[in-house]
C-alpha cells in the first residue's frame, strides 16, 4: 500500500500490523540492529567493541544474511565511523546508534 497517494509507509505497516501481517524489516533497519546490538553506549573499550562487531558479522548468527555482508563490505568506513563518533565529544547520547 505505500506509495499510494497520502499513504505512506509508517502508515501502510501500521495497517498491515492491524490485519495480523507481519512485515520483514529493511537491510538498512537490519543493520542499524546489528551496530545498535553490538557497540554499547557508552563504548568503554572501543578497541575490543570494534573487534566484537567485526567478529560477530563474520561468525556470528547471522553472517550469512544480506545485511551482515553489506556491513562487512563496507568494513572500514564502519570502522572509521565509530572511531570518529567515539573521539567527538560534542556528539549527542545515541549518536552511534
Amino acid at each position: 500500500m505505500a506509495g499510494l497517494p497520502r499513504v505512506t509507509a509508517r502508515v501502510s505497516c501500521e495497517l498491515c500490523t492491524k490485519h495480523g501481517i507481519n512485515l520483514s524489516h529493511g537491510i538498512a533497519f537490519e543493520m542499524f540492529q546489528t551496530i545498535e546490538r553490538m557497540v554499547p553506549e557508552p563504548i568503554i573499550d572501543m578497541g575490543g567493541s570494534i573487534e566484537r562487531l567485526r567478529g560477530h558479522l563474520q561468525n556470528g548468527p547471522q553472517s550469512d544474511l544480506p545485511h551482515a555482508a553489506q556491513l562487512r563490505k563496507n568494513w572500514y568506513f564502519l570502522k572509521s565511523a565509530i572511531r570518529l563518533a567515539t573521539r567527538d565529544s560534542s556528539a549527542q547520547r545515541h549518536s552511534l546508534v
